[in-house]
Parts: C-alpha cells; sequence; structure tokens
C-alpha cells in the first residue's frame, strides 16, 4: 500500500541530506589558481542550493523550482498578460485562469540566487483578480507546495496529475463553467503539452485565449534525437519530421505548422514572443498568445510592452 505524500518528510529528508557532514567534504570547493577564469564569477555569484529534481527547498519550508532568468521573464509576461485581461473583463465576464505545468509557484533563479514569486502567484497577485483558478501539476511535491501557498484563497484549486489525464481533464470541466471566459496558460517544460489536450480546451470553451510555451528548439532536438513520437503527439502531425526536412529555419518551420494549426481550429487571432538564451541570440522557445477574440493580441501585445519597461527600469536601477 502506498503512503500519502507528505511533504513535510520530503523537506525534511533533503535538508538533512544537504547537511550531512560527508556532502559537505565531498562537496567542498577546490582551491581556486590565480590564474582560474572562473574563480571571480565563482566568488561572487550567488551561494548555490542543492537540487533535488530541479527544486530546492526555501525559507518557508516549502519546494522551489530552480530556473533561469528567462524562465523568471515568462512568468512576468503571464501576469502582465492575466491583469490587462482581469482590468479589462472583470465584470463582464466569469473569468478562469488554467494553468497546467504549474509547478511549485514560486522559483529560484539560478543565476541571482533570489526567490521570485511563479506565474501562479503572479496570476493571482494582480489587481482585479479572475473569478476562479486551477493549477494542475503531475508532481506531488509542487502540488502540495502549492497548494499551501495558495490555500489563503477560496478561488484556488490544485490538482496532482497528468495534464493531458482524462481524471485532470475532467476535473477542470467540472469546476470551470463552459460560458466562462478562460485564459489557459500551458508552461510545458519539454514536449509535454498534447496537441489532443489543446483541442479538449478548444473544444468545450469558445471563450478561450491559449497563452502556451512552444519548444521550437525542443521539437528540433528531438526529432534530431529520434523522438517523432513526442514530438507528433505535441505538434498534432503525423510525420512531424517531414517539417524540418531540407529546411534551413527549422525553428521557423515548426513555428509556422503550429500557428496553421491553431488558425485551423479557429485561433487565427495569433500574437508572440521568441525567448532567447540570456546573452546570446539562441532561441530557446516562443510564448505564443491565440484566441478567436481580435482584442487579445492587443492585450499581448500590450503586456509585452510593459514588461520589457520594467526590465528596462530595473536592469538600470
Amino acid at each position: 500500500m502506498t503512503r500519502p505524500y507528505d511533504l513535510d518528510e520530503h523537506i525534511r529528508r533533503v535538508i538533512e541530506h544537504e547537511a550531512s557532514p560527508r556532502r559537505r567534504r565531498r562537496e567542498k570547493s577546490p582551491q581556486l589558481g590565480l590564474f582560474d577564469r572562473d574563480a571571480f564569477a565563482l566568488q561572487i555569484g550567488p551561494k548555490p542550493r542543492r537540487e533535488t529534481k530541479g527544486l530546492v527547498p526555501d525559507d518557508d519550508m516549502l519546494f522551489s523550482r530552480a530556473v533561469h532568468l528567462h524562465s523568471a521573464a515568462k512568468a512576468a509576461y503571464a501576469r502582465r498578460y492575466a491583469d490587462i485581461v482581469g482590468t479589462a473583463m472583470g465584470g463582464k465576464w466569469q473569468l478562469w485562469w488554467i494553468e497546467l505545468f504549474a509547478g511549485p509557484g514560486q522559483l529560484y533563479v539560478r543565476e541571482t540566487g533570489d526567490f521570485v514569486p511563479g506565474s501562479p502567484l503572479e496570476a493571482m497577485a494582480i489587481r482585479k483578480p479572475f473569478d476562479g483558478y486551477v493549477f494542475a501539476d503531475l508532481n506531488e511535491a509542487c502540488a502540495e507546495s502549492l497548494r499551501r501557498r495558495v490555500a489563503h484563497s477560496s478561488r484556488a484549486h490544485v490538482l496532482c496529475g497528468n495534464a493531458n489525464g482524462a481524471e485532470v481533464l475532467d476535473t477542470i470541466a467540472q469546476l470551470v463553467p463552459r460560458t466562462a471566459l478562460v485564459v489557459l496558460y500551458g508552461d510545458q517544460e519539454g514536449l509535454d503539452l498534447r496537441w489532443e489536450t489543446v483541442k479538449f480546451f478548444v473544444d468545450r470553451y469558445p471563450h478561450l485565449d491559449l497563452l502556451l510555451n512552444l519548444p521550437t528548439t525542443g521539437v528540433v532536438r528531438a526529432l534530431a534525437a529520434g523522438y517523432d513520437a513526442k514530438a507528433a503527439a505535441m505538434l498534432g502531425h503525423a510525420e512531424p519530421l517531414r517539417l524540418i526536412e531540407g529546411s534551413e529555419t527549422k525553428g521557423a518551420s515548426v513555428r509556422d505548422w503550429y500557428r496553421r494549426r491553431l488558425a485551423a481550429e479557429g485561433f487565427d487571432k495569433l500574437e508572440g514572443v521568441t525567448v532567447y538564451l540570456r546573452g546570446r541570440k539562441r532561441e530557446l522557445y516562443d510564448l505564443l498568445l491565440a484566441s478567436r477574440h481580435p482584442l487579445a493580441p492587443r492585450f499581448f501585445q500590450e503586456a509585452v510592452r510593459l514588461r520589457d519597461k520594467q526590465a528596462r527600469w530595473e536592469a538600470a536601477s
């Protein structure tokens, strides 16, 4: 018989493992040479925290997800969009925010050593909150950490399960009225958001905005490594390798296909921003907005403008 998941016990085990003298001796930093080009960065950078499958314990004795700066920026884009929709549409519609692959609700930024709110907390902290929020994550540590972080709000529902699975989708269908204006935020880490799951929401909710992480680079890498089936399920394409064969701009070919797929479902109001690796011009993924409503792209453009303006101000201060 499987024991129920115990977050407190999980956190305790991780902390005790970090604190063990044997581990501290093994991880003791080697002496830095005078001409070690990385010495200065190692000395001034944030103290690293022990990660357990991409999660770190925080001061609240909950888990946070370890990410790079671009992921923290993505959460800020999501908040800006939620804030604009909430302000413009609140009171006119019943508003619901559905987030798949929601994570634990807080991020640990590796480059800075800072803990910052994740997209679930960002979406709930807007000026005019939505009427309801549904967050789903397969990882028990993430789901329970998030559940505790949002426990103060009766608007929030946290589900632990497969975002593509019938149990999670059926529960969402029971919670979220068909007549609601719904923002579905699908922030997949790999190629985890199946096209048939997107289609479930497209068919069920006539007033739906899709805010999706489209991992163009991830798709190209998966296909190059022979993971055609995973790419096919995400893209809704029977032979995804054909999208990039002979193409010099493989990521663009993936992007164009997915946009055409959405447009064919009536989601032809499209806007997006490409997220690059920090300090380089290497594409990582797109944050893509797709809607049936003509106002949605304007809302997204404003969200991007406001977030980028804030980022420039922070960099200059």
